[in-house]
């Protein structure tokens, strides 16, 4: 049986190198995002806020930023992975936050949960140490977002469009948008 820990190892393994390959695939790589740039420009208004979808490493929205003029709302929907934040997404954000409010919204898994109450047999024990320490990982990241100027929204995926509506709201109530 995989366990939370099995997933998330492999996924670290390869964040490391995530962004090293792009070019040599994707020969037009700095196209595509200059691209996306220059759709932009051509709207009548400013950009006032930016979604990207599967953020990764958080180069698109990095595109685009370097072109506002004035703050937006960023909202990442991305996945809390400590080595995938750690080597790509916060390089970047403290520049994204200082500039921009920056809302980062990951789906939990529940089944982490419940991986983490499990005390069965041998077994449930190892999948409930490897849940708990997928669960301080996410928790870790999301601490250290919170101290760069990121907003982080972790919920299950029930939950998600709730408490991301909510976090807008209290970002807006609060006079941060």
């Amino acid at each position: 049986m995989r366990s939370a820990r099995d997933a998330t190892a492999v996924f670290s393994d390869y964040a490391q190198d995530y962004d090293a390959p792009r070019r040599r695939l994707i020969p037009v790589f700095d196209e595509f995002y200059g691209v996306a740039v220059e759709c932009l420009r051509l709207t009548a208004g400013p950009i006032r806020r930016l979604l990207d979808l599967g953020a990764g490493t958080g180069l698109m929205a990095a595109a685009v930023l370097s072109i506002a003029r004035q703050r937006c709302l960023v909202v990442l929907l991305t996945d809390l992975n400590p080595a995938a934040i750690e080597q790509g997404l916060l390089p970047h954000v403290h520049l994204l936050s200082s500039k921009h409010q920056v809302l980062l919204a990951a789906v939990a898994d529940p089944r982490v949960a419940e991986m983490a109450a499990g005390r069965g047999d041998a077994a449930a024990v190892y999948e409930a140490a490897a849940a708990v320490t997928a669960q301080a990982g996410r928790t870790h990241i999301g601490a250290l977002l919170r101290r760069n100027g990121v907003e982080v929204v972790d919920a299950p995926p029930d939950r998600l469009p709730p408490a991301l509506a909510d976090a807008y709201l209290s970002l807006k109530a609060a006079g941060r948008l």
